[in-house]
């Protein structure tokens, strides 16, 4: 409480420096520092940019600007701002590092890709580019490419748990489980508090489907974290995968029980449900996913499905014209709809044909 009132004073105080000589920028310097450092990042960017108004060029203002805009998602004034303070100094690690960064989260894959080649001229060894290469490369769907600059990255740094966790979600996507365990276990080494990493190792057991050691690790997470939600999630789809299907329902309870307003245990305890054909009880979750996030179009379509099944099909083609409502470019959605009419429509004609 006292380093915060203290703080404040020396706002004001230094924003009284600053109507006595608005030309100093120093003081806008000052403020943008004191005001970081009490989370008002709104008021920090004003301040730099009150410098940049007085000095366009100013180096530092523009990195501060650019930085604070990438903290608030505004990828595009990032950039921005970074261009313009690589123009200054095509040199400059940081600037051209950060620049690299902003067009990656733009999606512009090859000028993200450009930066951090430049980046990578001015150091050469420096492992946390390799890193955000491999990244780029993992956000463009090539894993192969990214498994090589994950592997330059923990060759420069081998005691980074991020990398590791990077390479063993590689390895993953490549069907690669022994090695992802091992890179997942290196992590978790490295941060024996990173449960998350704990909770990757289970699922890499899980799909060599050694369920056993599996669980010891879900137990584990769960034991430290019960209120992991994606723990609960991650462990019912383990045992659900091992047809424990009675504990997997119980999990997936537990975990809408911690998040009753994320639909994924919702949807995933519906489709478990359905497979064990307990349509009405699965209905009750899709319906409850419905209510979470009313815009999704594969949720219909399993209502609809599962109406189908239980030939309720008024109540399906309802729920299909929903969908397709939803997602009109779905040329299966149509398909199974128009078929269900058709059906609809030849049932109708029968029981006319009986009376």
């Amino acid at each position: 409480m006292e380093d915060s009132n203290y703080n404040n004073i020396l706002i004001e105080n230094t924003k009284k420096a600053i109507e006595d000589n608005p030309q100093n920028i120093d003081n806008y310097f000052l403020l943008g520092k004191l005001y970081i450092v009490q989370n008002e990042y709104e008021k920090a960017l004003n301040a730099y940019q009150q410098i940049l108004k007085i000095f366009p060029n100013d180096l530092q203002a523009l990195v501060n600007t650019g930085s604070l805009y990438f903290f608030f998602e505004d990828f595009y004034n990032a950039i921005i701002n970074f261009k313009k303070a690589a123009e200054f100094e095509p040199n400059n690690f940081s600037v051209i590092f950060n620049l690299a960064n902003a067009y990656a989260e733009c999606g512009e894959f090859n000028k993200a890709l450009e930066n951090y080649q430049k980046a990578l001229l001015i150091q050469n060894d420096n492992a946390m580019v390799y890193s955000a290469i491999g990244l780029l490369y993992q956000d463009n769907n090539d894993y192969i490419e990214a498994e090589k600059y994950y592997d330059k990255a923990l060759s420069l740094d081998k005691i980074n748990a991020e990398n590791y966790m990077n390479k063993a979600g590689i390895l993953m996507k490549l069907s690669k489980y022994e090695e992802a365990v091992e890179n997942y276990k290196k992590a978790f080494e490295l941060e024996p508090d990173n449960y998350k990493a704990c909770l990757c190792i289970a699922n890499a057991y899980s799909a060599l489907k050694s369920y056993s050691i599996a669980k010891k690790y879900f137990e584990k997470v769960l034991k430290a974290t019960p209120d992991y939600y994606q723990a609960n999630v991650c462990y019912a789809i383990a045992l659900s995968d091992e047809n424990k299907t009675d504990e997997a329902i119980k999990i997936y309870k537990n975990a809408i029980q911690l998040e009753p307003n994320t639909p994924n245990a919702y949807l995933l305890l519906a489709n478990l449900l359905v497979s064990e054909e307990k349509y009405n009880e699965a209905l009750d979750y899709y319906n409850k996913v419905t209510q979470i996030q009313p815009n999704d179009a594969d949720t219909y379509k399993l209502i609809g499905n599962t109406h189908a099944i239980l030939e309720n099909l008024d109540l399906a083609i309802i729920n299909y014209r929903k969908a397709i409502q939803l997602d009109s470019t779905s040329d299966e959605l149509k398909l199974i709809y128009y078929e269900i009419i058709d059906e609809f429509i030849n049932r109708k004609e029968k029981i006319y044909e009986k009376h």
